[in-house]
């Protein structure tokens, strides 16, 4: 009967966790170990003011987004039942 409700809190921390700014963009100074949230809105600077790279941006933020869907896929059972159980009216 808490699995759903376990389920639902993994999947909001996950997604917490993993668009966190603020924290690692105070403490890393390396690019290399910069996750790639914080690193995604250094790809909008380009050589030129005018140009804008938008091949490069669209590619970050699929790659951003891609982990987050396969986590949802894998437990969107367990999350839809636990968002439906206040729902249910006996």
């Amino acid at each position: 009967m808490v699995s759903p409700a376990i389920v639902a809190l993994a999947i909001l921390t996950f997604l917490g966790k993993w668009n966190d700014y603020l924290w690692p963009s105070m403490l890393l100074t390396r690019t290399e170990v910069m996750p790639i949230m914080v690193v995604l809105p250094t790809l909008n600077t380009g050589n030129s003011q005018w140009s804008t790279p938008w091949e490069l941006v669209m590619a970050g933020c699929v790659i951003v987004t891609l982990p987050l869907i396969i986590v949802f896929f894998i437990f969107q059972d367990q999350f839809m039942s636990s968002v439906t159980i206040g729902a249910v009216k006996e």
